[in-house]
């Protein structure tokens, strides 16, 4: 039986230390997430029909899309990653490491595997996703999303089974210590650059080059149209922060893994706490760009394509979110033959607004509101009254 050596954290305390907060904080921006969106979709369950059409929440429109589901992928793989980072509090506790690896020690290096790989297909499937829909107008369907998850956790399954069953038969250990947490072994560095760098440069390269296309094209559409550029500006820079934080985030740590650790282990233990709070950043961004924190009632919201601004007033903001009435104006060659409308036609007095003799009044009356004869109550006639009061009326020169 192998005896287990437990080498001293020694000069690595405080860096490990960092680590594991930069863990905490993300872990809990994630669990605020996930809880805030429960809420919304529970509350949302319990609503009426009525209410449903009312309210306009930007966030359940998102969650609710291809985008938002490939968004949560993402942050599922940043919980992966985030959990495998706190493990380095049970170092911190024993001030030591263990060697060779204990199950600790091995479930942390599956779980930083596993996140590390399904953050970067989570990114490039959500920027493509985005892509798709700006540029060609396409939407990714349901079973394709669905498919891409699927096809992206099977990789990541297999990136992560493939070293300790196949590679390390006839070596060492393949998940072992790693600088300040448990990690693929030194002894495998070629593993490393085939199952981790190479997908992380590839997919930091393609997320900048989609993204920078989303955001040209919006730039370059409203500049064509002729509107403000102020509102697409924005929404491009927004767009940019992802690949931006992605880069900035992973970019630090798979080149110090890259060099070959020429330099101070300090380094290394700073650029994981960076690559620790890609949990908390991507959380930010969408709290921030998907105004997530904005109640029905206030701010700015979209539906169907048109923009409209609510007021803080409940009764006010239900009454704009109501479709306008639009009267069916007839047209002077097939417009007096809509079987939808009633012309009621009357002689109007010489004199009035320039109208001759032979003009003719024309009222545009919904056949559902009836004539005089159908409806003769009291009080239909003044329901009736008030009606035409609210619909325009014409005059036709025949």
């Amino acid at each position: 039986m192998t005896t287990t050596e437990w080498i001293p954290n020694g000069e690595k305390h405080y860096g490990m230390t960092a680590v594991a907060v930069s863990a905490c904080l993300s872990l809990a921006s994630m669990i605020l997430l996930f809880a805030y969106c429960i809420f919304l979709a529970v509350r949302r369950y319990r609503q009426s029909e009525f209410a449903k059409a009312e309210e306009d929440s930007r966030v359940m429109r998102f969650l609710w899309s291809s985008n938002g589901v490939l968004f949560l992928n993402l942050i599922l793989g940043d919980l992966s990653h985030c959990i495998g980072f706190m493990v380095t509090f049970d170092w911190l506790k024993y001030g030591a490491m263990p060697s060779p690896p204990t199950l600790a020690c091995t479930v942390q290096a599956v779980t930083l595997q596993m996140g590390n790989i399904a953050v970067a297909f989570g990114a490039t499937f959500l920027a493509s996703s985005v892509f798709s829909l700006v540029l060609f107008s396409y939407k990714f369907p349901a079973k394709l999303v669905a498919s891409l998850i699927a096809f992206e956790w099977a990789v990541v399954t297999v990136m992560t089974a493939v070293g300790p069953l196949y590679v390390a038969r006839d070596g060492g250990p393949f998940y072992a210590i790693a600088g300040g947490w448990c990690w693929i072994s030194i002894e495998y560095d070629l593993m490393r650059m085939l199952l981790h760098h190479v997908w992380v440069y590839v997919a930091a390269l393609i997320n900048l080059i989609l993204y920078s296309a989303v955001a040209w094209t919006i730039l370059s559409r409203r500049k064509r149209a002729g509107g403000e550029r102020g509102a697409s500006a924005r929404l491009a820079r927004s767009l940019m922060l992802y690949p931006i934080a992605y880069i900035l985030l992973v970019t630090p740590l798979a080149s110090y893994r890259a060099a070959g650790h020429p330099w101070p282990s300090d380094t290394g233990l700073a650029a994981g706490a960076v690559i620790c709070l890609a949990g908390f950043v991507d959380c930010l961004i969408f709290a921030c760009t998907r105004a997530l924190f904005s109640s029905s009632g206030s701010g700015k919201s979209s539906v169907g394509g048109a923009t409209s601004r609510r007021t803080g007033n409940s009764m006010s903001g239900a009454w704009d979110s109501r479709p306008r009435f639009e009267p069916k104006l007839p047209t002077l060659g097939a417009g007096l033959g809509d079987p939808d409308l009633a012309f009621s036609r009357t002689r109007s007095r010489p004199g009035i607004g320039g109208a001759s003799p032979s003009a003719r009044s024309i009222s545009f009356i919904s056949r559902e509101e009836g004539s005089d004869e159908e409806r003769a109550s009291p009080r239909m006639e003044q329901v009736k009254k008030e009606k035409r009061g609210l619909l325009a009326t014409g005059f036709l020169g025949l």
